[in-house]
């Protein structure tokens, strides 16, 4: 389940912009992109006197002309809004992106005669606590008592946004490596 951040944002405008009758403000919600890279984001524009969105002209810097925009990636987007008496405003309202998910692990360490290794993955990046789900089922950072071969880790933040990465153990005989060192979404 994705978990959106929403925000409230109150743009005050001058009161002789309006009729009497009107609230003389704007707000906005916010929904920011998910995840680094997405375009789910959304921005609304309401007038809390209950007027229609039809009454106002919109005009973002992304060409809507709409008083809602969505599927918008992180960044600033500025809107000009025009009322029914000519009188213009405008707003500029940034989203914020997560940072990319990254994945880095250490090399491996043999024990004994058996050949056995283990791996440590690092994440940074992302929203909140991170998840991890390791090909043979574990579900930590750190693996351990690993025969030589191949192993994917996939890790997920509290949005969802997801990264893997596979990682190769080799034998101690082949000097002792991991591959990939580091991958980024």
């Amino acid at each position: 389940m994705k978990l959106l951040k929403k925000m409230m944002i109150v743009l005050m405008l001058p009161i002789g912009a309006f009729a009497q009758d009107r609230a003389p403000f704007i707000v906005e919600n916010v929904n920011n992109p998910t995840c680094f890279g997405s375009a789910d984001g959304m921005i609304e524009l309401t007038d809390l006197s209950g007027n229609e969105p039809t009454e106002f002209a919109f005009l973002w810097n992304n060409g809507s002309t709409l008083h809602k925009i969505d599927n918008l990636y992180g960044g600033t987007y500025t809107c000009v809004i025009t009322d029914k008496l000519g009188q213009v405003y405008s707003k500029s309202i940034r989203l914020e992106r997560p940072s990319p998910l990254s994945i880095g692990v250490s090399t491996c360490h043999f024990t004994g005669d058996e050949h056995l290794g283990s791996v440590c993955a690092i994440v940074t990046g992302g929203t909140g606590e991170h998840r991890y789900i390791w090909s043979n089922g574990e579900m930590t950072s750190v693996l351990s008592d690993l025969r030589p071969g191949e192993y994917t880790l996939v890790v997920a933040d509290e949005n969802n946004c997801e990264l893997d990465i596979l990682v190769e153990i080799k034998d101690k005989e082949d000097k002792n490596t991991v591959s990939p060192l580091t991958t980024t979404y």
